[in-house]
């Protein structure tokens, strides 16, 4: 199983160091940002599996950041956990009230940020094992047809697409997209490229395409 990948945003240098060595001796792969403008370009890079951030930064706020986040399809439910020398009750309220996954005041406890580092992490696991169940019972459903197209290949086809189709995953990407879809080919692929890319999470959309028999068949993506 590979690490999980945590991003550490602070200003900070020296809690930003202790930080990412107490994280990378218990197992996992760090990356660390001095400001949030910073933190955000390495999230978009690494596409982290959870994002530990300050909140008083200059160029940009923990606040600010994870509102930037929000909007980003990859990184929006990715688990935030807020650092901040702030104890008020009410920077409590509004860091929660953001939709973060925990908020810790400084100075750290650091068995506490690793319990809550762990715990987040475990209810992400378990939400994604949940998902990959889901899947494997749609994926096998008989009467759904499924592919994944990645990197302009077919990724993978379920029997029932195979029976649609006619053609074998190899056959497939041993022909253009053009020769097996009617419809405008180089729209789909711009909407495929746009969920790939994280613009949006998804598209509809009808398309003809054409059987190993050559007959045309309608199907919804």
């Amino acid at each position: 199983m590979s690490k999980k990948k945590i991003l550490v945003i602070d200003d900070f240098e020296p809690l930003l160091e202790e930080v990412t060595d107490l994280l990378t001796f218990e197992g996992f792969k760090t990356f660390s940002a001095k400001d949030g403008t910073e933190g955000i370009q390495m999230a978009l890079q690494c596409k982290p599996d959870l994002i530990i951030c300050d909140i008083e930064m200059p160029k940009m706020n923990g606040f600010e950041v994870y509102k930037t986040f929000e909007k980003i399809p990859a990184l929006n439910s990715t688990p935030f956990i807020f650092l901040t020398a702030r104890a008020q009750a009410e920077d409590f309220k509004s860091g929660l009230k953001l939709g973060a996954d925990d908020y810790i005041t400084k100075p750290l406890e650091m068995d506490y940020l690793l319990a809550s580092v762990l715990k987040r992490l475990g209810k992400i696991e378990r939400i994604e094992n949940k998902y990959r169940k889901e899947f494997q019972i749609l994926l096998h459903n008989p009467l759904i047809g499924i592919f994944i197209y990645k990197a302009n290949q077919f990724f993978l086809i379920n029997d029932k697409f195979r029976d649609i189709i006619g053609y074998s995953k190899k056959e497939l990407n041993n022909l253009k997209l053009s020769e097996i879809i009617i419809s405008d080919s180089e729209i789909l692929l711009r909407k495929l490229k746009s969920v790939s890319d994280n613009i949006y999470d998804s598209f509809q959309v009808k398309i003809s395409i054409i059987k190993k028999n050559k007959k045309a068949v309608i199907i919804e993506l």
